[in-house]
């Protein structure tokens, strides 16, 4: 008598659906698709470059089809969610017949017996001894079942039946990384601040959007350092943070590149770091007719009197990176010179170039003697909650991919007949793969019993 295995076909139409091979497929290539043109177009551009590209009307089209930041947009987050839902009905359909595969106690050597015998030999022994000898060798195995036939009797051997859960374990991880994918799709944000020393920040500003986000604490800027190589190069930079909430200081970390910041599922990453003007600077004022010189201590915005009378000095602005017939010459103090009767001069104190007034060959030679060094610290701000879901997910598949190529439910069949002098051995044997390896199990296991 056969049983039937299958699942009993559903006459819901849904169902039918979501159980189709043509449909996971369908799925599938659309993901693949969606997520090749998600390459090839640039993500989250600006408007000007897209038209640039494609032209007005390519732009409408991938605006219409949120093509800008295809891996948020509601279609691709519907295609991942009905793969999630095709493989969660998939597994379900199937778990019964797996199910009962995995509990199942039943004896049936009929499925074994009418295949043609793995190994086959005749041995010395009467039907007691060779029972009781192959029972126990047997059973260091297999779980074993013994049953009486005429003229002899059978062991039925089994191993591995957990091994037919690595399928739907590989179903349940992908649905978790699919899962956690979308958990961060929905309720994470990627984005950064820029915080100068000693100053704090409540807010950031979300990558590749206009909005904000509050964190809900406060994010301080304690001290800001820089270590460099020998040759001059940036060997390491440091933040010293420190989180307030209602106040009150809740955490404090030195963070550096790859060594972040972390709390309540929000991640804090040295990303980059900036010059900020000077609050003091100290000015040395020479005149080329008395050669004396004054020395000046102020700041960006202030106004400076020039010895006798004889002019003003407005200190404007701080240029980050200012160019001088076309060569960079770095941060530098932008001013205007107020001379009496005279028209007013554009004047600029590159730092790293203290004497650089001197080629203006003016009456009046501005240097700059010292000033102070500020910095802001980059942060990239992070948020992704679905992230444990994808490690777990990660950790499942790796479990279930090892099941099932490296493990296998086996079942081996030993049937012996007895005559007047000898008895005859037949070994019958069935695996879900490897069956190579399988082959030479038996091999082996004939040989064993040959000795006993």
């Amino acid at each position: 008598m056969q049983t039937n295995n299958k699942p009993k076909p559903s006459k819901n139409p849904l169902w039918l659906l979501f159980t189709s091979v043509k449909f996971t497929v369908t799925v599938l290539l659309l993901l693949a698709i969606t997520s090749a043109a998600g390459t090839i177009i640039p993500q989250n551009g600006s408007p000007e470059n897209y038209i640039q590209a494609y032209g007005k009307f390519g732009f409408t089209l991938i605006q219409v089809l949120d093509l800008f930041n295809m891996y948020h947009s509601w279609w691709f987050r519907t295609l991942i969610g009905l793969l999630i839902i095709n493989i969660i009905i998939c597994t379900i359909h199937r778990w019964p017949t797996t199910w009962k595969l995995v509990v199942s106690t039943g004896f049936k050597p009929e499925s074994l017996s009418r295949k043609k015998p793995m190994q086959e030999f005749t041995t010395k022994g009467t039907e007691g001894n060779l029972e009781s000898l192959y029972t126990s060798f047997m059973k260091k195995q297999y779980q074993v079942k013994v049953d009486t036939i005429k003229d002899g009797f059978r062991i039925y051997g089994e191993k591995g039946r957990w091994s037919r859960l690595g399928v739907p374990i590989v179903h349940f991880s992908v649905v978790l990384i699919l899962a956690g994918a979308l958990v961060g799709s929905f309720f994470g944000f990627d984005g950064y601040v820029n915080i100068p020393e000693g100053g704090s920040a409540d807010r950031i500003q979300l990558r590749d959007s206009d909005r904000t986000k509050a964190l809900g604490f406060e994010v301080v800027c304690k001290d800001f350092s820089i270590s460099y190589y020998d040759s001059g190069a940036v060997k390491e930079y440091r933040s010293a943070l420190q989180l307030k909430e209602d106040g009150k200081i809740i955490l404090e970390k030195d963070i550096i590149v790859n060594d972040p910041l972390r709390y309540k599922g929000i991640n804090f990453f040295q990303s980059s770091y900036g010059s900020l003007p000077p609050e003091n600077l100290e000015l040395k004022i020479m005149s080329r007719d008395s050669k004396k010189i004054q020395k000046y201590k102020t700041k960006i915005g202030k106004t400076i009197e020039l010895p006798g009378n004889a002019g003003q000095f407005l200190i404007k602005k701080f240029n980050r990176d200012f160019h001088f017939r076309n060569v960079e010459l770095g941060q530098a103090i932008e001013g205007e010179l107020f001379l009496t009767n005279a028209k007013p001069v554009n004047i600029a104190l590159p730092f790293r170039f203290p004497t650089f007034d001197k080629m203006r060959k003016g009456q009046w030679v501005i240097t700059i003697e010292s000033h102070d060094n500020r910095y802001y610290t980059g942060l990239q701000v992070t948020r992704d909650p679905g992230v444990f879901l994808v490690y777990l997910g990660f950790i499942l598949i790796l479990t279930g991919c090892w099941v099932v190529f490296f493990s296998s439910h086996k079942k081996i069949l030993v049937e012996v007949t007895s005559s007047s002098k000898n008895s005859q051995v037949k070994i019958f044997g069935a695996t879900t793969r490897n069956k190579m390896d399988f082959g030479q199990q038996i091999e082996k296991l004939a040989g064993s019993m040959k000795q006993l």
